[in-house]
């Protein structure tokens, strides 16, 4: 049936998605007789199903809050009406009837009036419209006058047809460049909105365009976005957000909201984008912390994973493209090469869950940094606050957090960017690991560094190991050839926190100043060296709130000892230098892990101050702040593939989907780390009960004997006594080392007297030392 308005000269009929509204008269009798008044129809009387457009209504009249401002005040009278061309045909038509028939309505009119209420009575009529171009006898009758008001009105209708004529042009001009495709993504590149790649793969949202067309055209549709136009929408928004706010203002919000973009982003299948089962499970976790009367403050880990550049087929369509939670489905795509994960890590909590994952073929900085902000945003949402980013030293990563607005560079240092949403500081972490490798890569490949005193030699290590492998003892160490070969094996952080460790200072301090040994002259500045980045990295890698020295958690008692290690090591790292009169190394090609140490020192310091000092946390476990909790998931995906390096994009989904409904993760002993918070010690209970039933069993006779055959046979085979007694002073001092470490684990064990009077040797009488040297008090 087809609606229109009942007003005298409307000639407005409902149309679907249409800027005009129809509207019933009301079902108050008193009101509803006053807009038959209104609307001054002869004989007039509406009905239920009589329609009014909104053309006759002020704009007072409509509530701005309900339904986009197209209800109705209950007190709204329509006013708007256009009688002029109505008087004169009443006219023409009355003029062959009788006086009476004339005058009867206005007898009608008023007797209708006097009835109405006061309060409606006193309506303030609406005042007649005037237009340019009204003019008046009076107006005419002078020359002078009538060229003037005939000027002005040419002057405004020119004015107007321009306004007009280049409105239309500019509506031509955007409905092209939209129907072309290419030409938006053009303009979008001129603007440096979005990047080449994005470009491609946007231009592969064919059907986009015609459904944006269809959108402008009704720009009030309550209808369902197509499923071309959302791709389109996802995959711009992923890209850029500032270029999909550009596009949306300037086509006048025909595109979804970010906010109804982020719903769209939620996946329950596993497929690429926001996981909305971890999403739920983070919710779940902040209601449960507000029941305590807590809130959870988590950290941010972001990392990627290699996948092999394969295509298969997945169930419902083929798999291994691009793949940003926007379903295009086209083989023009580029193929994945990585997969970007996002990871949560709670602080004041035992608790990590992966929340989003996208199939990516590179990121420059722009895109990833819009990435991280989308993920801020849609974690915030769930009740968790975000106080960290956790990466590695890529220089995309570097310069992504520069544009969320931290400033990662050593002239004028910026260690956090503000919370996209609460503005809050979010504090930059570079891992340590990564910058303890790159510290030893930049040691070894330069082979010295000037601290300000003296040179830090790559040097003295390979000396120690040579020593150490000449001897065929090591001293106390874990340095191998190995450890000096680094380049073979660089990927591997504990081979480089294995060189710059204790141990390794220890070793040289021994040889250089016990045993004076002229190949480690002057090695006391690599000896510091060593010291000081193992005992940086290992307060920035605390994980047990038992630990002691520099591995212990941040607490109120070490505050102050730890703050002033941090300062004296950034003074230390601010003088490192290439060479002697070389330049700064913060400012050289090779400045990536200094710089990083120095941030995340930084940020340490502030994330105290910002949880502990305000009484929300009572420790920091630095090691919350590691990227190790996204390496073992990279691990265990890796494993559940029979430990493939490089899966496919199906077989990373499925392990990710299998991994999110499993708590317990095993991962690979060769993998770039490993779990260093539980690891199980091999049971070997029964071999060591039957030694010990051995060695403290009953005397007998038979026994005894038995003993001295063995012990007269050994004596004639015993071919290292005389040897021993020529072995040099580092072997001396490294056997007793070993010895000592071999009664401390016997002496619980043996319980014979005289055998422990054999074994035990007091260690004044002979000390050993290199075992003087490591001695910490214990």
């Amino acid at each position: 049936m087809v609606v229109s308005c009942c007003a005298f000269n409307c000639n407005e009929v409902y149309k679907k998605g249409g800027g005009i509204t129809f509207h019933s008269f009301p079902k108050n009798p008193e009101r509803r007789k006053v807009w038959e008044i209104k609307v001054k129809r002869e004989n007039f009387k509406a009905t239920d199903a009589t329609r009014i457009c909104s053309k006759h209504f002020d704009a007072n009249c409509f509530d701005t809050e309900k339904f986009g401002g197209t209800w109705l005040k209950s007190d709204a009278v329509p006013t708007i009406f256009d009688f002029a061309v109505n008087s004169t045909n009443s006219t023409a038509v009355n003029s062959t009837t009788t006086k009476v028939q004339r005058k009867a309505p206005k007898k009608r009119t008023l007797a209708m009036e006097d009835d109405l209420p006061e309060a409606l009575s006193a309506i303030p009529r609406k005042k007649r419209l005037c237009y340019l171009g009204d003019f008046d006898e009076a107006d005419v009758t002078s020359p002078t006058k009538a060229q003037k008001l005939l000027q002005i009105s040419q002057a405004a209708i020119m004015k107007h047809k321009q306004v007009v004529r280049n409105l239309r042009k500019s509506g031509k001009r955007l409905k092209k460049r939209v129907e072309s495709l290419e030409g938006l993504l053009e303009d979008l590149k001129e603007k440096s909105m979005i990047s080449d790649a994005a470009s491609s793969v946007l231009k592969l949202s064919s059907g986009a365009a015609e459904e944006f067309v269809k959108r402008l055209q009704m720009p009030n549709s309550k209808e369902k976005y197509p499923a071309d136009l959302k791709a389109f929408a996802l995959t711009l928004n992923f890209y850029s957000a500032k270029a999909y706010n550009y596009v949306r203002e300037t086509f006048d919000c025909h595109l979804p909201h970010p906010r109804t973009l982020r719903k769209w982003y939620n996946c329950v299948d596993g497929s690429p984008g926001f996981t909305a089962e971890a999403i739920t499970a983070l919710k779940t976790k902040a209601a449960e912390a507000e029941k305590k009367g807590t809130r959870l403050k988590c950290g941010l880990i972001v990392d990627e994973m290699s996948i092999k550049k394969h295509i298969e087929w997945d169930v419902t369509k083929f798999s291994g493209y691009v793949d940003m939670g926007a379903e295009i489905d086209d083989d023009e795509l580029p193929v994945a090469k990585d997969a970007l994960v996002f990871l949560v890590n709670s602080l004041n909590g035992n608790w990590k869950v992966p929340v989003a994952y996208f199939l990516i073929n590179g990121l420059n900085a722009i895109e990833r940094a819009n990435l991280i902000s989308e993920a801020l945003t849609h974690i915030h949402e769930t009740g968790v606050d975000i106080v960290s980013l956790t990466f590695d030293g890529t220089s995309t990563n570097i310069s992504s957090v520069n544009e969320l607005g931290a400033n990662i560079s050593v002239d004028n240092l910026k260690h956090y960017f503000p919370h996209p949403v609460t503005k809050e500081p979010v504090y930059v972490i570079l891992d340590a690991c990564h910058m303890l490798k790159l510290v030893r890569n930049c040691l070894a490949s330069k082979g010295s560094l000037f601290d300000g005193v003296s040179l830090v030699s790559w040097h003295y290590i390979s000396e120690l190991e040579k020593l150490q492998r000449e001897e065929g003892l090591h001293a106390a160490t874990k340095i191998r050839l190995r450890h000096v070969q680094w380049y073979r094996e660089k990927m591997k952080v504990k081979l480089a926190a294995q060189v710059l460790s204790r141990s390794v200072s220890d070793a040289l301090e021994y040889v250089s100043k016990d045993l004076k040994h002229p190949k480690f002259h002057g090695c006391e500045a690599t000896i510091e060296f060593c010291k000081k980045f193992n005992n940086l990295f290992d307060l920035l890698n605390s994980r047990n709130h038992l630990g002691r020295e520099f591995k212990a958690p941040f607490t109120m008692k070490n505050k102050d000892k730890f703050f002033k290690f941090l300062n004296e090591m950034e003074s230390y790292i601010l003088g490192l230098k290439t060479s002697s009169n070389g330049e700064l190394l913060l400012k050289s090609k090779r400045k990536t892990g200094f710089l990083g140490f120095l941030v995340t020192l930084k940020s340490v310091q502030s994330l105290y101050l910002s949880l502990c000092e305000n009484r929300v946390m009572k420790f920091l476990l630095t090691y919350k702040l590691s990227q190790d909790h996204l390496e073992l998931f990279f691990s265990a995906v890796r494993s559940l593939g029979g430990h493939n390096n490089n899966p496919t994009a199906k077989q990373f989904k499925a392990a990710y989907v299998r991994l999110l409904a499993h708590h317990e993760i095993m991962t690979s002993d060769s993998a770039n780390c490993t779990v260093l918070d539980s690891t199980n010690i091999i049971n070997v209970s029964f071999a060591k009960n039957i030694y010990l039933n051995q060695i403290n069993g009953p005397d007998d006779a038979d026994g005894a004997s038995e003993w001295n055959k063995k012990v007269s046979q050994a004596e004639d085979h015993n071919y290292c006594a005389n040897a021993y007694k020529h072995v040099s002073q580092y072997s001396h001092d490294v056997i007793s080392y070993v010895a000592g470490f071999v009664f401390k684990k016997l002496k619980t064990s043996i319980q014979c007297k005289d055998c422990k009077s054999v074994v035990f040797e007091d260690p004044q009488q002979n000390p050993s030392k290199l075992l003087v040297r490591k001695n910490r008090g214990g």
